[in-house]
Protein backbone atom coordinates (compact mmCIF):
# COMPACT_ATOMS: atom_id res chain seq x y z
CA UNK A 1 0.00 0.00 0.00
CA UNK A 2 2.92 2.06 0.93
CA UNK A 3 4.57 1.89 -2.73
CA UNK A 4 1.02 2.07 -4.14
CA UNK A 5 0.77 5.95 -3.36
CA UNK A 6 4.73 6.95 -2.93
CA UNK A 7 4.86 8.72 -6.10
CA UNK A 8 2.02 10.95 -5.32
CA UNK A 9 3.83 13.56 -3.27
CA UNK A 10 3.59 16.57 -1.79
CA UNK A 11 4.52 18.64 -4.81
CA UNK A 12 1.71 16.80 -6.49
CA UNK A 13 -0.78 18.27 -4.09
CA UNK A 14 0.37 21.81 -4.08
CA UNK A 15 0.30 21.53 -8.06
CA UNK A 16 -3.31 21.12 -8.04
CA UNK A 17 -4.33 23.78 -5.25
CA UNK A 18 -1.94 26.15 -7.47
CA UNK A 19 -4.34 24.44 -10.24
CA UNK A 20 -7.12 25.41 -8.02
CA UNK A 21 -6.52 28.87 -8.12
CA UNK A 22 -6.16 29.16 -11.10
CA UNK A 23 -9.40 27.63 -11.76
CA UNK A 24 -11.09 29.57 -9.49
CA UNK A 25 -9.94 33.01 -11.25
CA UNK A 26 -10.92 31.88 -14.35
CA UNK A 27 -14.22 31.07 -12.54
CA UNK A 28 -14.58 34.51 -11.01
CA UNK A 29 -13.38 36.58 -14.27
CA UNK A 30 -15.82 34.15 -16.42
CA UNK A 31 -18.85 35.09 -13.63
CA UNK A 32 -17.88 38.96 -13.42
CA UNK A 33 -17.98 39.43 -17.40
CA UNK A 34 -21.10 37.11 -17.63
CA UNK A 35 -22.64 39.14 -15.37
CA UNK A 36 -22.45 42.30 -17.30
CA UNK A 37 -23.22 40.61 -20.42
CA UNK A 38 -26.07 38.40 -19.45
CA UNK A 39 -27.53 42.03 -17.85
CA UNK A 40 -27.20 43.49 -21.38
CA UNK A 41 -28.51 40.31 -23.29
CA UNK A 42 -31.49 39.97 -20.94
CA UNK A 43 -32.53 43.34 -21.35
CA UNK A 44 -32.16 43.78 -25.02
CA UNK A 45 -33.64 40.56 -25.24
CA UNK A 46 -37.31 42.07 -23.52
CA UNK A 47 -36.61 45.89 -25.34
CA UNK A 48 -40.07 46.13 -26.75
CA UNK A 49 -39.26 49.43 -28.75
CA UNK A 50 -37.35 47.25 -31.33
CA UNK A 51 -37.65 43.55 -32.91
CA UNK A 52 -33.77 44.26 -34.62
CA UNK A 53 -32.48 44.41 -30.84
CA UNK A 54 -34.41 41.68 -29.27
CA UNK A 55 -33.66 38.85 -32.45
CA UNK A 56 -29.74 39.98 -31.88
CA UNK A 57 -29.98 39.12 -28.43
CA UNK A 58 -32.21 36.27 -29.08
CA UNK A 59 -29.51 34.85 -31.91
CA UNK A 60 -26.67 35.40 -28.99
CA UNK A 61 -28.47 33.24 -26.29
CA UNK A 62 -29.82 30.56 -28.38
CA UNK A 63 -25.96 30.04 -30.29
CA UNK A 64 -24.56 29.68 -26.93
CA UNK A 65 -26.75 27.75 -25.64
CA UNK A 66 -26.84 25.46 -28.35
CA UNK A 67 -24.17 24.54 -28.90
CA UNK A 68 -21.09 22.55 -26.58
CA UNK A 69 -18.71 25.30 -24.43
CA UNK A 70 -15.94 23.25 -25.72
CA UNK A 71 -16.66 23.61 -29.64
CA UNK A 72 -17.08 27.56 -28.95
CA UNK A 73 -13.81 27.81 -26.92
CA UNK A 74 -12.11 25.95 -29.48
CA UNK A 75 -13.68 28.00 -32.48
CA UNK A 76 -12.86 31.44 -30.61
CA UNK A 77 -9.46 30.08 -30.00
CA UNK A 78 -8.74 29.22 -33.45
CA UNK A 79 -11.14 31.96 -34.77
CA UNK A 80 -9.13 35.11 -33.96
CA UNK A 81 -6.56 34.01 -35.50
CA UNK A 82 -8.02 34.67 -38.54
CA UNK A 83 -7.90 38.38 -37.42
CA UNK A 84 -4.29 38.56 -36.44
CA UNK A 85 -4.83 38.56 -32.81
CA UNK A 86 -2.93 36.35 -30.69
CA UNK A 87 -4.37 35.82 -27.01
CA UNK A 88 -3.02 33.49 -24.57
CA UNK A 89 -4.77 30.37 -23.82
CA UNK A 90 -5.95 31.95 -20.39
CA UNK A 91 -7.40 34.86 -21.85
CA UNK A 92 -9.01 33.17 -24.52
CA UNK A 93 -10.64 30.78 -21.99
CA UNK A 94 -11.99 33.27 -20.22
CA UNK A 95 -13.67 34.88 -22.73
CA UNK A 96 -15.35 32.17 -24.20
CA UNK A 97 -16.84 30.93 -20.52
CA UNK A 98 -17.79 34.75 -20.15
CA UNK A 99 -19.95 34.30 -23.28
CA UNK A 100 -21.20 31.33 -22.55
CA UNK A 101 -22.17 32.38 -19.19
CA UNK A 102 -23.80 35.71 -20.31
CA UNK A 103 -25.88 33.96 -23.06
CA UNK A 104 -27.24 31.54 -20.17
CA UNK A 105 -27.33 34.42 -17.42
CA UNK A 106 -28.99 36.82 -19.94
CA UNK A 107 -31.80 34.20 -20.63
CA UNK A 108 -32.66 33.64 -16.73
CA UNK A 109 -32.98 37.57 -16.63
CA UNK A 110 -34.99 37.32 -19.45
CA UNK A 111 -37.38 35.13 -18.03
CA UNK A 112 -37.28 36.55 -14.84
CA UNK A 113 -38.54 40.14 -16.61
CA UNK A 114 -41.21 38.35 -18.28
CA UNK A 115 -42.42 36.96 -15.30
CA UNK A 116 -43.16 39.95 -13.59
CA UNK A 117 -47.07 40.69 -13.75
CA UNK A 118 -47.63 42.83 -16.71
CA UNK A 119 -50.34 45.35 -14.83
CA UNK A 120 -47.33 46.54 -12.80
CA UNK A 121 -45.56 47.72 -16.16
CA UNK A 122 -48.83 49.58 -17.16
CA UNK A 123 -49.70 50.80 -13.86
CA UNK A 124 -46.17 52.49 -13.78
CA UNK A 125 -46.35 53.75 -17.35
CA UNK A 126 -49.55 55.37 -16.09
CA UNK A 127 -47.62 57.16 -13.42
CA UNK A 128 -45.20 58.71 -16.54
CA UNK A 129 -42.17 56.99 -15.39
CA UNK A 130 -39.84 56.07 -18.61
CA UNK A 131 -38.90 52.71 -19.32
CA UNK A 132 -35.44 52.80 -17.98
CA UNK A 133 -36.84 54.23 -14.77
CA UNK A 134 -39.69 51.26 -14.79
CA UNK A 135 -36.69 48.38 -14.96
CA UNK A 136 -34.75 50.38 -12.63
CA UNK A 137 -37.56 51.32 -9.68
CA UNK A 138 -40.20 48.40 -10.50
CA UNK A 139 -39.42 45.75 -11.86
CA UNK A 140 -35.47 44.50 -11.37
CA UNK A 141 -35.59 45.01 -7.89
CA UNK A 142 -38.55 41.63 -7.68
CA UNK A 143 -36.65 39.71 -10.75
CA UNK A 144 -33.42 39.65 -8.23
CA UNK A 145 -35.42 37.79 -6.14
CA UNK A 146 -36.80 35.81 -8.91
CA UNK A 147 -33.43 34.84 -10.91
CA UNK A 148 -31.51 33.73 -7.56
CA UNK A 149 -31.70 29.72 -7.65
CA UNK A 150 -31.99 29.58 -11.52
CA UNK A 151 -28.81 31.52 -11.52
CA UNK A 152 -26.84 29.98 -8.44
CA UNK A 153 -27.28 26.11 -10.43
CA UNK A 154 -25.71 28.00 -13.26
CA UNK A 155 -23.09 29.26 -11.04
CA UNK A 156 -22.66 25.70 -9.83
CA UNK A 157 -22.31 24.28 -13.70
CA UNK A 158 -20.06 27.20 -15.09
CA UNK A 159 -17.75 26.44 -11.89
CA UNK A 160 -17.78 22.88 -13.58
CA UNK A 161 -17.23 23.92 -17.37
CA UNK A 162 -13.76 25.54 -16.54
CA UNK A 163 -12.98 21.94 -17.00
CA UNK A 164 -13.51 22.30 -19.96
CA UNK A 165 -10.92 24.77 -21.07
CA UNK A 166 -7.83 22.17 -20.64
CA UNK A 167 -8.74 21.09 -24.54
CA UNK A 168 -6.90 24.30 -25.35
CA UNK A 169 -3.67 22.89 -22.97
CA UNK A 170 -4.68 25.28 -20.31
CA UNK A 171 -3.54 24.45 -16.92
CA UNK A 172 -6.39 24.51 -14.58
CA UNK A 173 -7.35 22.04 -11.84
CA UNK A 174 -8.55 19.37 -14.47
CA UNK A 175 -5.55 19.82 -16.91
CA UNK A 176 -2.90 19.56 -13.77
CA UNK A 177 -5.12 15.86 -12.82
CA UNK A 178 -4.73 14.90 -16.10
CA UNK A 179 -0.63 15.64 -16.07
CA UNK A 180 -0.15 14.09 -12.44
CA UNK A 181 -1.96 11.20 -13.51
CA UNK A 182 0.32 10.60 -16.59
CA UNK A 183 3.26 10.90 -14.43
CA UNK A 184 1.79 8.59 -11.51
CA UNK A 185 -0.77 6.28 -13.28
CA UNK A 186 -2.33 6.60 -10.00
CA UNK A 187 -6.01 8.07 -11.81
CA UNK A 188 -7.92 6.94 -8.88
CA UNK A 189 -5.69 9.25 -6.03
CA UNK A 190 -5.64 11.62 -7.69
CA UNK A 191 -8.77 12.14 -9.33
CA UNK A 192 -10.50 11.56 -6.40
CA UNK A 193 -8.26 14.63 -4.84
CA UNK A 194 -9.33 16.90 -7.89
CA UNK A 195 -13.72 15.50 -7.57
CA UNK A 196 -12.70 16.84 -3.62
CA UNK A 197 -11.26 20.12 -4.58
CA UNK A 198 -14.63 20.88 -6.98
CA UNK A 199 -16.37 19.81 -4.68
CA UNK A 200 -14.92 22.54 -2.19
CA UNK A 201 -15.39 24.96 -4.90
CA UNK A 202 -18.82 24.09 -5.76
CA UNK A 203 -20.47 23.00 -2.38
CA UNK A 204 -20.29 27.20 -0.90
CA UNK A 205 -21.86 28.46 -3.78
CA UNK A 206 -25.14 26.17 -3.09
CA UNK A 207 -25.20 27.16 0.50
CA UNK A 208 -24.55 30.87 0.19
CA UNK A 209 -27.62 31.06 -2.32
CA UNK A 210 -29.53 29.12 -0.23
CA UNK A 211 -28.89 31.25 2.57
CA UNK A 212 -29.62 34.37 0.19
CA UNK A 213 -32.71 32.90 -1.23
CA UNK A 214 -33.80 32.50 2.56
CA UNK A 215 -32.74 36.10 3.84
CA UNK A 216 -35.40 37.57 0.58
CA UNK A 217 -38.21 35.30 2.16
CA UNK A 218 -37.68 36.53 5.71
CA UNK A 219 -37.66 40.01 4.34
CA UNK A 220 -40.86 39.42 2.80
CA UNK A 221 -42.53 37.80 5.62
CA UNK A 222 -41.64 41.00 7.39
Amino acid sequence: MVEWVSSFTAKDLIFLLKAMMITLQLFGSALGLGLIVGFFAGIMRTYPRSVVVRKLASFYIEFFRSTPIMLQVIVFYFGISLFGLELSRGVVAAAGLSLYAGAYLGEILRAGIESVDRRQWQAAASLGMSYPQIMRGVILPQVVKICIPPSINFLVSLAKATSLVSVLGYIELTRAGRLIVERTYQPFLVWGIVMAIYFLICYPITIGGRRLEMRFQRKEVR
